[in-house]
């Protein structure tokens, strides 16, 4: 049995993400273990989330959705928005510094 690498393991997780297999998929294609992939895959989600500060401005209900705006940035989210459109937003607003 191959030991990975942290590296290796980040490598093949964000490979998964990218790629839009489930993880058994992704898994059985690499050669690797599905429970020990989900292990990996469940460590880095923990270790990937991080506080998002939104800066101050507006944030109001609409009938679809949130909205959210502040200075050059609208952001509008339905209401039946799942955790991925969520992580989504989230990541873009993250990398804004």
């Amino acid at each position: 049995m191959k030991k990975h690498s942290k590296a290796e393991r980040l490598e093949h997780v964000e490979n998964w993400r990218k790629g839009g297999l489930s993880k058994a998929a992704y898994a059985k294609s690499e050669g690797l273990i599905p429970t020990t992939f989900y292990t990996w895959a469940r460590g880095l989600d923990v270790q990937k989330q991080t506080f998002v500060e939104i800066p101050r401005g507006k944030v109001f209900a609409r009938e679809k959705g949130i909205v959210i705006e502040t200075g050059k940035i609208t952001i509008s989210l339905p209401l039946c928005a799942d955790i991925k459109e969520l992580q989504k937003v989230f990541s873009v607003l993250g990398g804004m510094k």
